[in-house]
């Protein structure tokens, strides 16, 4: 059987980056406290490969509850932010597993890393939001 295909809802092209560091943990839930306590701070470090500006790939450990639809919060520099799960495949690298990203909300430090590369913006959060024309009058 033909598996469903996923939506792309990517915006602008995914971008290679230098490795980006940051240290990764559950956002909520039941499992954030044993989850915490039962993996070493070393083995929560993952790694930022690429880009785009909604999302980003991160390289790190595999796990079973990091899953399709699972929060992280990553820290950056001393900066946090928060991200979904969105997708997640193979790794090159043995015990390791390549996460897809998706853009929740960005601490500046992390955000400067990772836009520095690609060169583009995403909108600002204090951007005026979009008012149409006033309608012509007859």
């Amino acid at each position: 059987m033909n598996e469903p295909r996923r939506v792309e809802r990517r915006i602008g092209e995914r971008r290679l980056l230098p490795p980006v560091e940051v240290t990764w943990d559950l956002a909520q839930g039941k499992l954030a406290g044993p989850f915490r306590k039962g993996l070493p701070a070393d083995e929560r470090v993952g790694v930022i490969v690429d880009a785009s500006v909604t999302g980003a790939g991160m390289e790190a450990v595999a796990h079973k509850a990091l899953g399709d639809g699972t929060q992280l919060v990553l820290q950056h520099e001393g900066g946090v932010s928060l991200v979904t799960i969105v997708r997640v495949g193979d790794s090159d690298h043995p015990g390791r597993r390549r996460y897809g990203l998706e853009f929740v909300k960005l601490d500046p430090r992390l955000r400067a890393a990772i836009f520095s590369v690609l060169g583009e913006g995403r909108p600002r959060e204090d951007a005026r939001p979009f008012t149409s024309p006033r309608p012509p009058t007859l």
